[in-house]
């Protein structure tokens, strides 16, 4: 039944993302496009060939603990892998966000991915791996480690969105 369930939130997902007919999923909608946090969301397919990763962390500033989940989609929208971890620690929440791009880039290489497309909404950690931001000295190690397994693949491309 998990499984069922799991496929179906991923078709209606699909379909929200194709602008295709309106589907009923619980949150606030208007036409196609799904509300959350009252900010229209729409999922945007890459290129042909290219695979995209969807991503997001979460963090308590009082337990210290956080954790991330992550999803990979071809570029018809298709489920390719998914997963996540809680129950970690760090310091910040761009810590925890730092954390999800190393663990699915570590997938992409496993998974022999050539052309990928990482997505977030973290727009200092995007632009602190698009070398457009200075790097903060407590991520050091996360942007050292993410450059290196990025040079394992193919071409890789930090997205922000809001």
């Amino acid at each position: 039944m998990e499984m069922v369930n799991l496929v179906r939130k991923q078709i209606l997902e699909f379909r929200v993302g194709q602008g295709g007919k309106r589907v009923e999923t619980g949150e606030h909608e208007t036409g196609n496009v799904v509300n959350f946090a009252d900010q229209p969301v729409r999922w945007r397919r890459p290129a042909f060939g290219v695979l995209k990763i969807n991503f997001d962390g979460a963090w308590c500033g009082t337990t210290r603990k956080g954790g991330y989940g992550w999803v990979l989609r071809d570029f018809a929208g298709m489920l390719q892998a998914a997963g996540g971890v809680g129950g970690l620690i760090f310091s910040t929440a761009a810590m925890a966000e730092a954390a999800a791009i190393r663990a699915t880039v570590q997938v992409c290489i496993e998974l022999g991915c050539q052309d990928v497309e990482v997505e977030s909404d973290s727009r200092m950690l995007i632009r602190m791996l698009n070398g457009e931001y200075a790097i903060d000295g407590t991520l050091e190690c996360f942007i050292y480690d993410i450059g290196f397994l990025v040079s394992q693949l193919g071409t890789v491309r930090f997205v922000f969105v809001k």
